[in-house]
């Protein structure tokens, strides 16, 4: 799910931040307009140009 809505093509903004408690760290994202919308993932994502001859590594 990260790496989609790193790559979607309407996100604008990112906002990140983090958090420690005891041993723990804690980190958050928060994207703007937010992405991985249901339908929307071939106009928005893509395909690597890479991967344009060889559909079966996408």
């Amino acid at each position: 799910i990260h790496f989609s809505q790193l790559v979607w093509k309407n996100c604008k903004k990112l906002g990140v931040g983090h958090a420690y408690t005891g041993h723990t760290l804690y980190i958050v994202a928060f994207y703007k307009p937010p992405g991985n919308i249901r339908g929307q993932f071939d106009i928005n994502v893509g395909c690597n140009s890479s991967n344009e001859q060889n559909p079966a590594k996408r």
